[in-house]
């Protein structure tokens, strides 16, 4: 690898899309491992409130849930459409997200026009093909052009001189590119997906495209029909695609023709699920019409969760006809913390069991901005040796809200441990109490906004606690 394909790697990952990049290495290191849980993955994302949101509106799309199924908590989300979906929609929406905040270049949003439609193609061919996850090949097909659009995201001068060779036609736009920049744009995708961690087809696909591998062809088929419907949809090089296809496929001509079609049409619309308006405008559309799509390249969100009585609602709706699956507690606890964070709208919220020995309370599920690092340390004895607010909520079974941690009141519960733990002197706490015991507890904040804790949610907060009370008692009754 070149120095300058090195230099341009550093840029775009450290100085052009940082906040990406910390996203992809945090679902990459919890998902590298082979005990990751679901509620790992749902951290992850929860942490980034954009990201939540554009992943739950592309749940809901026909195109991921034909069958309709509403999916309103990335708890659900990864039950119903699953745990690799999920990591690859939060891996490509980031992407996507970070490149969109360069609005004003035209070339990247011809670029990841192109890229949404023949994602959209080659899953279509996979799945004819009886693959085995589309879905993987859809991902790898929408990143095959990653190094272009990120190359054309932060290009100044060197793109004004690449577009001044490219204009030249005794080269090819790769020799354009390796005179100009030194490499190409493939190398700077082949450098970013490993500097990404983005996956092992997207590198076949670029360096051995002519291998007789079912994946990469699809990809390779479908990156030349979006390629070529630029001409027009009647042009010859899209009429020798389509009969290409058609005999790889060993389907009829106009078969084939209409699944293309509409396969186009289904990428207008994903492009806009995306939030990529822009993008989808420029899909060609087979029925000859002048796109107006609804550009919405961002979704207005705030930092840290608003109450919303919507989101409360729906999680309890979702908890309650879970219990009619007989889930496991862990599902069920994942709700429950997602509906504290969302609905209630707090920063942090955690659940916390007792261990076998019953004699410490140990953070197993942690949600929110800096929840990672709270559920590390939180770690607190149950004996009468250190009287500790957790022990205490404990042993009296009833929930709390302590509005001031520094207070005479609580001054022979709250050690220095605690107080650096959690850092803040005002949050909920609340038992889980199932056939008459206390196994655990949860905890919730709102530490890193500073927001004031409220009567309203402190009510939502004690109203879910009972809830999951109420459905844990339920799943020990029916086993």
């Amino acid at each position: 690898m070149s120095e300058h394909l090195q230099e341009w790697i550093r840029r775009i990952s450290e100085e052009e899309m940082p906040i990406f990049k910390f996203t992809a290495d945090s679902i990459n290191r919890i998902t590298a491992k082979d005990d990751t849980s679901s509620s790992e993955l749902a951290n992850v994302i929860l942490q980034d409130a954009s990201l939540t949101a554009r992943i739950l509106k592309l749940a809901n799309s026909s195109f991921y849930n034909p069958s309709g199924v509403a999916i309103n908590t990335i708890s659900r989300a990864v039950v119903f459409i699953g745990f690799d979906l999920v990591r690859d929609l939060g891996l490509s929406l980031a992407i996507i997200d970070a490149l969109l905040k360069n609005k004003s270049k035209s070339r990247v949003m011809e670029v990841m026009a192109r890229s949404f439609h023949a994602a959209v193609q080659a899953r279509s061919i996979a799945t004819a093909m009886g693959d085995e996850s589309p879905e993987e090949v859809f991902i790898a097909t929408l990143l095959h052009e990653l190094g272009e659009m990120a190359f054309w995201c932060i290009a100044r001068e060197e793109g004004d001189s690449l577009l001044e060779a490219m204009d030249k036609t005794d080269m090819t736009p790769e020799q354009s590119q390796e005179k100009v920049l030194g490499f190409t744009f493939h190398q700077l995708t082949l450098g970013l997906t490993q500097n990404w961690h983005l996956g092992d087809l997207l590198n076949s696909a670029i360096n051995r495209p002519n291998l007789k591998n079912p994946r990469i062809q699809s990809i390779i088929f479908a990156a030349a029909i979006s390629h070529h419907a630029t001409e027009g949809w009647h042009s010859d090089a899209v009429n020798k695609q389509i009969a290409r296809l058609a005999h790889y496929l060993k389907l009829d001509e106009k078969e084939t023709r209409q699944r293309v079609m509409e396969n186009a049409r289904q990428a207008i619309e994903l492009a806009q699920t995306y939030g990529a308006g822009a993008a989808a405008n420029l899909i060609p559309s087979p029925d000859n019409k002048t796109l107006e799509a609804e550009i919405e390249d961002t979704i207005p969100v705030n930092l840290y969760p608003e109450p919303d009585p919507v989101v409360q609602l729906n999680v309890l709706r979702d908890l309650s006809n879970l219990l009619e699956t007989k889930p496991n507690l862990n599902l069920i606890l994942e709700l429950v913390l997602e509906g504290i964070y969302r609905g209630i709208g707090m920063d942090r919220a955690l659940f916390a069991l007792l261990t076998a020995e019953k004699n410490q309370i140990r953070a197993k599920y942690a949600v929110g901005i800096g929840a990672e690092s709270l559920a590390e340390k939180f770690v607190f004895p149950i004996d009468n040796s250190m009287p500790n607010i957790f022990a205490q909520s404990l042993i009296e079974k009833h929930a709390l809200w302590v509005k001031d941690a520094s207070a005479a009141e609580y001054q022979s519960y709250m050690s220095p441990h605690i107080h650096n733990t959690i850092g803040t002197r005002s949050f909920y706490l609340a038992p889980i109490i199932v056939n008459q015991r206390a196994i655990g507890l949860f905890y919730s904040d709102r530490y890193t906004s500073r927001r004031a804790l409220d009567e309203i949610a402190y009510d939502g907060f004690k109203h879910f606690n009972q809830q999951a009370c109420m459905a844990i008692e339920h799943l020990t009754r029916t086993r």
